[in-house]
C-alpha cells in the first residue's frame, strides 16, 4: 500500500527505469501495476482536493508521476487515472505556500494557499503539458490553465529554450487534437 504521492512518484520512476511498459517482464502485470498506482494517486489527489489532507502532492512530484506513467504507456488507458489526477490538481487545487523567514529554515504556512499551477516552474509546466500531448488527451480547461500559467512564467525571462521547445511541440499536438 502506498501512502502518499511521493511514494507513488518514487515507485513509478523506479518502474520506468526498470523498463516496465516494454513487456520484458509480463505486459499484463506491468499494466495492472501501473494502473493500480494511478488509481491510488487519483484517490489521494481527490482526497487532497476535498480539503481532507494538505500538501500531499507538489509540482515536482506531479511532474515525476506524469512523466513516468506516460513514458511507460504513452498512448494507452493505463495512465488515465494519473492524467485524471493531474487534471484535478490543475483545475481547482490550492496548495500551502512555503514562507521563509531564514535562508536555512523553511516554514510552511497552511493558512496561505495559492493555485497549484502558480507554484510550478517552467520545467514542470512544460513537462505537464508534454504528458497530455504524448497521451493525445486534450482537455480544454486544463489546456487553458496550463498555457495561461506558461504565458505568465514566460514574462519573467526565466523560461529555458528546452522548456519553450516542449511547450511549442505540445501546444501544436494538442491544438491539432481539438479540431
Amino acid at each position: 500500500q502506498t501512502y502518499n504521492c511521493r511514494d507513488i512518484s518514487r515507485t513509478l520512476l523506479s518502474l520506468q527505469r526498470l523498463r516496465v511498459g516494454t513487456g520484458i517482464y509480463n505486459l499484463d502485470l506491468e499494466k495492472s501495476g501501473v494502473q493500480r498506482l494511478g488509481a491510488r494517486f487519483l484517490e489521494i489527489v481527490d482526497t487532497q482536493s476535498k480539503g481532507r489532507t494538505r500538501g500531499k502532492c507538489d509540482p515536482k512530484t506531479l511532474t515525476t508521476v506524469l512523466r513516468s506513467g506516460v513514458l511507460m504507456f504513452p498512448r494507452s488507458d493505463v495512465a488515465k487515472s494519473i492524467l485524471d489526477a493531474a487534471s484535478v490538481l490543475i483545475r481547482d487545487d490550492a496548495i500551502p505556500v512555503d514562507v521563509s523567514d531564514h535562508e536555512d529554515v523553511i516554514f510552511v504556512d497552511y493558512g496561505v494557499n495559492v493555485q497549484f499551477l502558480e507554484q510550478c516552474n517552467d520545467y514542470e509546466l512544460s513537462w505537464i503539458l508534454w504528458t497530455f500531448a504524448i497521451s493525445r488527451r486534450f482537455d480544454k480547461h486544463v489546456f487553458i490553465a496550463l498555457t495561461d500559467q506558461i504565458l505568465e512564467n514566460v514574462s519573467d525571462d526565466s523560461f529555458t529554450a528546452s522548456s519553450a521547445s516542449r511547450v511549442m511541440w505540445s501546444t501544436s499536438v494538442l491544438l491539432s487534437l481539438d479540431e
